[in-house]
C-alpha cells in the first residue's frame, strides 16, 4: 500500500484508497508513465480534473513528452494477433501468478441484461468489463476505482493449457465478507480475483494483469460498460465527477452505448 522511493530524496507514497477523506487533501496533476500502457489505458478516461486538463507524460513528469489524447504506441504495428489469438496472458508483477484466458464462446445475442444466462459475453469474443468504487474493493487494493472483467472460470488455464486450480505458490486468499474470496499474490501484492459464492461460475480478473497487444484496456478482449459499480461508495467525490465525464466522453467517442 506504499511505494518508497530513495532517490533523489527519500519520501513515500500513499495509495490514495485508504484514506478516509481524500477530497479535503488530494489533488490531480497529471498522468504519468502513460507509454507504457500502449493504448492510453486510464488515462482516457480521466482527462481533465475540475476543469483542468490532465498532462499525459510518457514516462516521468517534466522529462518525458506528452502524449495526445486518443494516442496509441501500437499505431504503425500489427496488433492483429490480439484478435485472432485464442489464449491471452496474465500474470502479476513479480511473476507468482501466471495465466491464460481462453477465448469466450460465441453466442446468437449479444446484448442480453445482466441477468441472463451468458451475461459475461456483450460483444462477439469479447468479455464484459467494468469499473467497480466499492470500499471492499478499494480498501483491499487501495485503488479509488478498480477495473475488473468477468471471466468463466472454466476459460482460465495454466501456461500448458490445463484448468487454472488456484493453488499456485505466490496465490493468496481471504474472505472479504461472508459470500465473497478475494486473491492477490502473496508476494508482490498484485490484485487477483474476486469470488462471489452466488455466482461461482464467472470470476473476476483484475484487467492491470492482463498482457493484451492492443493495450492496458484489451479492448480486442474486452467490452467496457460505461457505469461505475457502487459508485455511491466513493470517498473522493471531485475524482468520481471527473472520471464519471471523462469515461461517458470515451465512450461517446467510441460509439459505445452499454450501461
Amino acid at each position: 500500500m506504499f511505494w518508497h522511493g530513495h532517490h533523489p530524496k527519500e519520501y513515500v507514497a500513499v495509495v490514495p484508497g485508504l484514506l478516509e477523506n481524500p477530497d479535503s487533501i488530494l489533488d490531480i496533476s497529471s498522468h504519468i508513465f502513460v507509454g507504457d500502457t500502449v493504448d492510453g489505458g486510464f488515462s482516457d478516461w480521466l482527462v481533465s480534473f475540475e476543469g483542468r486538463p490532465l498532462p499525459r507524460w510518457e514516462a516521468r513528469e517534466e522529462t518525458s513528452k506528452v502524449l495526445a489524447l486518443g494516442w496509441h504506441g501500437s499505431q504503425g504495428q500489427d496488433v492483429s494477433q490480439d484478435v485472432g489469438q485464442d489464449t491471452l496472458r496474465a500474470h502479476c508483477k513479480c511473476g507468482g501468478v501466471d495465466f491464460l484466458i481462453k477465448r469466450p464462446r460465441e453466442r446468437e445475442e449479444a446484448d442480453k441484461p445482466l441477468d441472463a444466462k451468458d451475461w459475461w459475453v456483450r460483444s462477439k469474443n469479447r468479455y464484459l468489463a467494468g469499473n467497480c468504487a466499492c470500499d471492499s474493493c478499494r480498501l483491499t487494493s487501495g485503488l479509488e476505482i478498480v477495473q475488473w472483467a468477468y471471466v468463466p472460470t472454466p476459460r482460465l488455464a495454466t501456461a500448458s493449457g490445463e484448468p487454472y486450480q488456484f493453488n499456485c505458490s505466490t496465490l493468496k486468499s481471504f474472505k472479504s465478507s461472508e459470500n465473497v474470496t478475494r486473491y492477490h499474490c502473496g508476494r508482490c501484492g498484485a490484485t487477483v480475483f474476486f469470488w462471489r459464492d452466488s455466482r461461482p461460475e464467472v470470476i473476476d480478473v483484475a484487467v492491470g494483469l492482463l498482457e493484451a497487444p492492443s493495450g492496458a484496456r484489451a479492448e480486442d478482449w474486452l467490452d467496457w460498460r460505461l457505469k461505475i459499480s457502487h459508485e455511491e461508495d466513493a470517498t473522493h467525490a471531485r475524482l468520481l465527477k471527473a472520471f464519471k465525464e471523462g469515461f461517458e466522453d470515451w465512450g461517446k467517442r467510441n460509439g459505445k452505448t452499454y450501461r
